[in-house]
């Protein structure tokens, strides 16, 4: 009972930070143009957007965070027909450079702008112009400049077995047991980590079917 009292909390909690009546319309939007929608969640720390714990600022707080996206966002295979199915997910956003620089100081100097491995340039033609409003694929070109494609992957262990080489194929199931997530800004690799997709992800679609 108390474990229920403080979940039902936490989840007003949540529901407040993240605005769930904007959410939901930007589900519902997702639904009806994309039909596929996927929703990332995970715990952020941001002293900006949450405050801080101190008068120094210099401990910022933390809150779980959930964003809606579409497929000219996140990728899953083609022949998945659920979320079971997906070997993996793929999620591509463009950010300003200076953000960039900023979340991955490690690798500041080598990020540059451009897209990341896998994608062709037509994927973020298509994603900046949706945001821009624009009709034409020469419009978005001036937001290309000090933009940067940040793409995040989620990888099943399972997806390793596909890998020849058997010392390497070992060493990477057993470093990532639950899964590998790897994050790239353009072509730069900026983060790894052992980490589960479906501890993150929820993938649905509005209607049964194909």
């Amino acid at each position: 009972i108390t474990t229920s009292e403080t979940a039902e909390k936490l989840k007003l909690v949540i529901e407040r930070n993240n605005n769930i009546n904007d959410l939901f319309q930007n589900a519902a939007m997702r639904f009806w143009t994309d039909g596929r929608t996927a929703f990332y969640t995970r715990y952020v720390t941001d002293g900006q957007r949450y405050g801080w714990k101190d008068d120094e600022k210099t401990d910022p707080n933390s809150q779980e965070q959930i964003d809606a996206y579409g497929v000219l966002e996140v990728k899953v295979p083609i022949f998945a027909r659920n979320q079971a199915d997906c070997v993996f997910v793929q999620k591509s956003q463009e950010i300003d450079m200076a953000t960039a620089r900023a979340k991955y100081p490690n690798f500041a100097e080598k990020i540059t702008t451009g897209t990341a491995p896998g994608e062709e340039e037509y994927d973020r033609i298509a994603r900046l112009g949706v945001i821009e409003g624009t009709q034409l694929l020469t419009q978005s070109g001036g937001s290309f400049i000090n933009l940067v494609t940040e793409q995040m992957n989620w990888l099943r262990r399972g997806a390793f077995l596909k890998i020849e080489d058997l010392d390497i194929r070992t060493k990477l199931m057993e470093q990532f047991p639950n899964g590998c997530f790897i994050c790239f800004c353009g072509k730069q690799y900026v983060e790894s980590r052992n980490e589960s997709m479906d501890e993150h992800w929820t993938i649905t679609a509005p209607d049964p079917g194909d």
